[in-house]
C-alpha cells in the first residue's frame, strides 16, 4: 500500500495537480494502472512501462519508472524536473498533457521509482470559454443551474474547463458563488462556473441579450465562435441586404402598378 510516511523524507515528493484527486486515491490509481491499465509502451530493461487506464471514468496514460538511478531519474526525466514544486505544477494543471499526480520514492540503494500520471487528451480535451459562453452560462444556472449546498467535485465528473473573462484566464478549475458551488450542464460537459462580477449589470451582457432578444436566439446555449461578433456584424448585414432588396423590389413593383394604372387611365379618356 503507499506509505505516506515516504512523504516526511524531504526526497520524496507526492506532487498534485488536479484538484479533482486527491493524495489517498495514490495507490488505487497504481492498483487499477497495473492489475486492468493497457501498456502500450515499455523499453528493453523494463525500468520504465506506460500504461493506459480508465479511473472513474478518466481516459489516463500512466508513466511508472522503476528503479532508476537518481541522477538520471533527476536530468533525464522531464516528467518530474519539468514539474519541480507543486506551485508550478498546479499551474500546468490544465495545459497540454493535463497532469494529474506525480510521485518518486528515493530509495536507500540510490535508485528511485515514480509514477507520472496525466489525462489522455483525446478523451479529455481542455475546452476554453470566451465572454459571451460566460454569459450563457450566467443564463443557464438561473434557468436551470443547480445549488449545490455540500458539493463534491466527484459528482461532476469535471472536465477541466477553462473561464475566460476579457481574454484573462480567471479560474482553472472550480469556483465558489457565496457559500455555494453553481453547476450547470454546458454542451454535455459539466461545468462549475465562479461568479466574478454581477454580469447583469455589465452593459455587454445587456447588449448581447437585447441582440438575442431581437433575432429570437433559443434560450439553450447555441454554439459560439470566438469570431462571434465578426459573425454577428456578417450576419446583420446580410438581413439588411435582404431588406433593402425587398424594399426594392417593393419599390419597382410599386412602379410598374402606378405605369399600368396610368396606362389604364389613358385608354379610358
Amino acid at each position: 500500500m503507499f506509505n505516506f510516511k515516504l512523504l516526511k523524507n524531504k526526497k520524496n515528493q507526492l506532487m498534485i495537480a488536479d484538484k479533482r484527486f486527491n493524495p489517498k486515491e495514490v495507490q488505487n490509481i497504481i492498483d487499477i494502472a497495473l492489475s486492468k491499465g493497457e501498456i502500450i509502451e515499455k523499453n528493453e530493461n523494463n525500468n520504465f512501462i506506460k500504461y493506459y487506464l480508465n479511473y472513474e471514468g478518466n481516459y489516463i496514460i500512466g508513466e511508472n519508472y522503476i528503479k532508476q538511478k537518481h541522477n538520471l531519474f533527476a536530468n533525464e526525466n522531464r516528467a518530474f524536473t519539468r514539474f519541480r514544486t507543486l506551485d508550478f505544477f498546479n499551474k500546468r494543471a490544465i495545459e497540454s498533457q493535463k497532469p494529474i499526480m506525480a510521485f518518486v520514492n528515493y530509495s536507500k540503494d540510490n535508485t528511485s521509482n515514480g509514477w507520472f500520471f496525466y489525462h489522455y487528451k483525446e478523451y479529455t480535451p481542455c475546452k476554453q470559454v470566451n465572454f459571451v459562453q460566460v454569459i450563457d452560462v450566467i443564463n443557464d444556472i438561473h434557468a436551470k443551474g443547480m445549488i449545490i449546498k455540500n458539493p463534491s467535485i466527484k459528482n461532476f465528473g469535471f472536465d477541466g474547463t477553462r473561464v475566460i473573462i476579457d481574454g484573462d484566464i480567471k479560474k482553472n478549475y472550480y469556483g465558489v458563488i457565496g457559500k455555494y458551488l453553481n453547476f450547470v450542464d454546458m454542451k454535455n460537459s459539466s461545468f462549475i462556473f465562479e461568479k466574478i462580477y454581477p454580469f447583469k449589470n455589465n452593459p455587454l451582457y445587456k447588449f448581447i441579450s437585447k441582440i438575442r432578444e431581437l433575432f429570437d436566439y433559443s434560450k439553450d446555449i447555441p454554439e459560439f465562435s470566438i469570431n462571434y461578433f465578426k459573425e454577428s456584424k456578417e450576419e446583420l448585414h446580410k438581413i439588411k441586404t435582404k431588406i433593402k432588396s425587398s424594399t426594392a423590389k417593393d419599390e419597382s413593383i410599386t412602379k410598374i402598378d402606378n405605369i399600368k394604372f396610368e396606362d389604364k387611365q389613358k385608354n379610358i379618356e
